[in-house]
């Protein structure tokens, strides 16, 4: 999969943005059209990752690698920026500072490693969840998971869905 960096403004700040490329077939006219997708976007405040599917020969090719779950974005230390990459070779460079669950190279269309699978597979039970922030650690370590009240509500009562994701997919 062909990626391609471009540094442009977005809201009077400087990025970099990163693109896939490919031939995928057209909803609307049914033939095969090249297509350019974002892929990732770097400030020296955030490096936001669009995973995408990267093999050619399968049907989610340059489509959204985990469903609901289009982005994931990892907010820099306050005194630690992300550097504007150059070259796709500097991107990768950068990935390689990330823990270790993520994918380090852009071809891969990026997100997490196969081993790491069941944190989006997780995070997609979740109803409405599109975006995952990674930010830095303002505490220490909690050994406490924090739940908003409405998150255990009582099935019928506006709580979150209690039927799986799963579930909610052959329903449709």
């Amino acid at each position: 999969m062909p990626i391609t960096l471009k540094a442009t403004t977005i809201n009077g700040e400087d990025c970099v943005e990163l693109y896939a490329h490919g031939d995928t077939l057209s909803y609307e006219t049914g033939e095969m059209a090249k297509r350019a997708v974002l892929l990732a976007r770097v400030t020296a405040r955030e490096l936001t990752m669009y995973p995408l599917g990267a093999d050619a020969h399968r049907t989610g090719f340059l489509e959204p690698k985990y469903d609901e779950l289009r982005t994931i974005t990892v907010v820099a230390e306050e005194h630690n920026p992300w550097w504007l990459p150059e070259s796709v070779q500097d991107f990768d460079e950068m990935l390689t500072t990330l823990p270790t669950g993520f994918a380090r190279h852009a071809i891969y269309g990026l997100g997490f490693k196969w081993e790491y699978r069941l944190i989006p597979e997780a995070i997609l039970e979740m109803v409405g969840v599109t975006e995952l922030v990674i930010e830095p650690e303002t505490a220490p370590a909690s050994s406490s998971l924090h739940l908003g009240l409405a998150s255990i509500a009582s099935p019928g009562s506006g709580g979150p869905s209690t039927r799986s994701r799963t579930e909610q997919r052959l329903a449709r």
